[in-house]
């Protein structure tokens, strides 16, 4: 149970809980996608999974472990593999290229302070990169930042929401619909024109940040509109004007 009662049991998730701040949730969205699926690392999608459960684990967060743990899972990461490295990484079946990175993880997690350099270069020595290097603190770094949110909210939601929210950010990532691109979501965005003085405008719901489309709207005396809509269902307003004039739209 939520620490918070405007948050219900059966709704408890980081996007319950930013959801609310969406100043505060976007930079963390695209923070996310960036380090975990888009970013250019030579890590894996299961070894940038693996890298945020791990740290998830050692914490003991019970939401975001088993939530990241499906995750790394629906990418190819055995079964059983993250519980066996929370228990004991040495002994764990990981793949000894990565067991550099993960100590590094272990021990950033545990006692930060205590960090060397003999630390940093075990992960170079391994034949990792410094961007690799970077991405494996920058994951560390947020998931230490995540567990202690869904800690201090109380959130850890049910053992079948977990599963099947893992699931889902292996199928769609961390933008939700409307956070990505036009073009990630294949999804022309309408550009406003004005015919007098050449200024172009576009613009995005206030809600959701998605783009808005062009879109038309009969009025009750026969006679239609040029509107702008969000795509994800939020509203509509009539198309913007300059010189006077309505501006028109190309897409």
């Amino acid at each position: 149970m939520a620490f918070v009662k405007s948050i219900p049991d059966a709704e408890e998730s980081v996007a319950t809980v930013m959801g609310r701040y969406p100043g505060m949730a976007m930079p963390m969205m695209k923070f996310a996608e960036e380090i975990l699926r888009t970013g250019d690392c030579s890590f894996a999608h299961e070894e940038r999974e693996l890298i945020a459960a791990f740290a998830s684990g050692l914490n003991n967060c019970t939401y975001c472990y088993n939530t990241h743990k499906a995750t790394a899972e629906a990418f190819g990461v055995k079964e059983g593999l993250l519980d066996a490295m929370v228990s004991d990484l040495e002994t764990a079946g990981v793949d000894e290229k990565m067991k550099p990175v993960l100590r590094y993880v272990q021990k950033l997690t545990s006692t930060p302070s205590k960090m060397v350099q003999a630390d940093a270069d075990a992960i170079f020595e391994a034949g990792w990169d410094e961007h690799c290097f970077h991405y494996a603190v920058m994951i560390c770094a947020m998931f230490n930042m995540m567990n202690r949110i869904m800690d201090g909210y109380g959130v850890k939601n049910t053992a079948e929401f977990r599963l099947s929210r893992g699931r889902i950010l292996a199928e769609t990532g961390y933008l939700p619909y409307g956070k990505k691109s036009s073009e990630e979501q294949g999804i022309n965005m309408a550009t406003y024109e004005c015919d007098k003085c050449s200024m172009k405008v576009n613009a995005t719901c206030g809600h959701c940040d998605a783009p808005l489309s062009n879109g038309s709207l009969e009025l009750g005396d026969g006679n239609t509109v040029q509107i702008s809509e969000c795509p994800n269902g939020h509203g509509k307003i009539k198309s913007p004007l300059c010189c006077g004039q309505d501006m028109t739209c190309s897409i």
